[in-house]
C-alpha cells in the first residue's frame, strides 16, 4: 500500500469504528437465523447484504489508512448506496409473494445481462447462452408457481426505486457518486481549483470530504441490514439495539462535523 500522505484524524477513526461495530452486530444477529427458509427474496437480501458490507468495509479501511483516499472511497460508497436501495426495494413489501415478484425482476435483469454478453463477447457466446437459458428456465418455472394475480414487474430505474421508497431527494448522491466512477471533471476539483490562468493544482482533500460518503455508507448499511434481518425473521432479542447504535454513531459523526467546522475556520 502507498505511503500515508495524511494520517486520519481521531474523529474520522471514531466514525469508522462506529460503522465497524454496526457490521459486527449485524453478523452476530445473523447467527440466530436457524434456517434461511424457502423464500428467495430474503436469501437474495442476505447475499447482496454481504456485497454491501464488503463495499462499506473498503470505505472504512481507506478512511483508517489515509485521508487522501476519500476520492477513491466514493466509488465504493456509490456501490453501497445502490445496493442498499435495491435490497430495500426488493424486501419492502410485507406480502411475501410480492417480494418474490420483485426478486424475479432481479433475476430477469441477470438474464438480460447474460443475453447482452452473448452479443458483446462473441468469443464466450456459448457460455452466456447456456447461463441465460438456465436462468430463463428457472425464472419461468417460479412464475408458473405463483398464486393467481402475481407476476414480476419490470426492473425500475434507480430514480424510480428511490421514488418508490419515498426518498427521491437522495438521487443527487447517486449521480454525484457516479461522477467518481466515470472519471468526470466534475470531481476533479479535489485536485484542481479554478480555470485558465487562475488554475491551481494540488491535493485539496481534507477530513471534511469524508463526512458525506461515510454518512451515506452508514445510512445504506443501517437501513438495508434492518430489512434483511426482519425478513430473515431474526428473533427480536437477537436484533441489534438500533437506538444505541444510532446514538453512538450520531455522536461520532457530530465530533467529525465539529472538527470539520474547525478546519474550515482555519482555512484548511
Amino acid at each position: 500500500m502507498t505511503d500515508v500522505v495524511r494520517p486520519p484524524c481521531a474523529e474520522l477513526l471514531k466514525v469508522a469504528q462506529a460503522i465497524d461495530q454496526m457490521i459486527a452486530q449485524y453478523r452476530m444477529a445473523l447467527r440466530s437465523v436457524a434456517a434461511i427458509g424457502e423464500w428467495e427474496a430474503p436469501q437474495e437480501g442476505f447475499t447482496l447484504g454481504w456485497l454491501l458490507i464488503r463495499n462499506v468495509e473498503a470505505v472504512i479501511l481507506m478512511a483508517r489508512h489515509n485521508e487522501v483516499l476519500v476520492t477513491a472511497a466514493w466509488s465504493n460508497t456509490r456501490t453501497a448506496f445502490e445496493l442498499s436501495a435495491r435490497i430495500i426495494w426488493m424486501l419492502q413489501p410485507d406480502d411475501r409473494y410480492e417480494a418474490e415478484c420483485r426478486w424475479l425482476a432481479f433475476l430477469g435483469e441477470w438474464e438480460s445481462t447474460e443475453q447482452k454478453l452473448v452479443q458483446e463477447v462473441p468469443e464466450h457466446a456459448d457460455l452466456h447462452t447456456t447461463r441465460a437459458q438456465a436462468i430463463r428456465d428457472f425464472r419461468e418455472g417460479v412464475i408458473c408457481g405463483l398464486p393467481s394475480g402475481y407476476g414480476p414487474p419490470r426492473m425500475p430505474r434507480f430514480r424510480d426505486i428511490l421514488t418508490a421508497l419515498d426518498n427521491p431527494q437522495l438521487y443527487r448522491f447517486y449521480r454525484e457518486g457516479s461522477r467518481y466512477i466515470h472519471g468526470s471533471m466534475y470531481v476533479g476539483t479535489s485536485y484542481s481549483k479554478n480555470l485558465g490562468t487562475m488554475r491551481k493544482l494540488g491535493d485539496f482533500t481534507s477530513a471534511v470530504d469524508w463526512i458525506l460518503p461515510l454518512r451515506l455508507c452508514w445510512l445504506s448499511l443501517r437501513e438495508a441490514t434492518k430489512f434483511i434481518l426482519e425478513r430473515l425473521t431474526v428473533p427480536q432479542g437477537a436484533m441489534p439495539d438500533w437506538s444505541e447504535v444510532d446514538e453512538r454513531t450520531d455522536a461520532a459523526f457530530q465530533e467529525l462535523a465539529s472538527y470539520a467546522v474547525e478546519l474550515r475556520q482555519h482555512g484548511r
